[in-house]
């Protein structure tokens, strides 16, 4: 069976979003998707079927200074998006996240179970989820 995708999207207040791939191999059980997260300023995390639709909530955080820790059950057979609509309230803007799967039955489009926030295996948008893509910028390590 051909592996399935997770796509990751972020929105901010200047409406950015980034996505990422995740494919799935087995429909045996669920595969949990991980994810240690924040955002200046904040974010609202969902995973959807759609790159075009944000789909189901399952976190939110609003503390550029924490760390949210979030999962949720990948939906089997199809390509997953991870959609974050990320906001600015003034200042300089910043996303980093720490993604993990649960098994080896997804993978993200790195080919691995771990993902990371970078400049290569994201994809950022400005106005809406799956709308025309924009150039992520990296301004360093944390």
């Amino acid at each position: 069976m051909p592996m399935k995708t997770i796509e990751i999207h972020i929105i901010t207040v200047c409406l950015l979003i980034a996505s990422i791939l995740v494919f799935s191999s087995s429909p045996l059980h669920a595969t949990t998707l991980n994810s240690n997260i924040s955002v200046d300023n904040g974010y609202v995390i969902y995973i959807s079927t759609s790159e075009n639709a944000p789909g189901t909530q399952f976190g939110a955080g609003n503390n550029w200074g924490y760390t949210y820790n979030f999962s949720t059950a990948l939906f089997p057979n199809v390509t997953n998006y991870l959609h974050v609509y990320a906001y600015d309230q003034g200042g300089i803007a910043g996303f980093l996240g720490d993604f993990s799967l649960s098994d080896t039955n997804f993978k993200f489009s790195n080919g691995t179970q771990n993902l990371l926030t970078n400049t290569t295996d994201w994809r950022v948008y400005r106005e809406v989820f799956g709308g025309t893509s924009d150039t992520v910028i990296g301004l360093g390590g944390n």
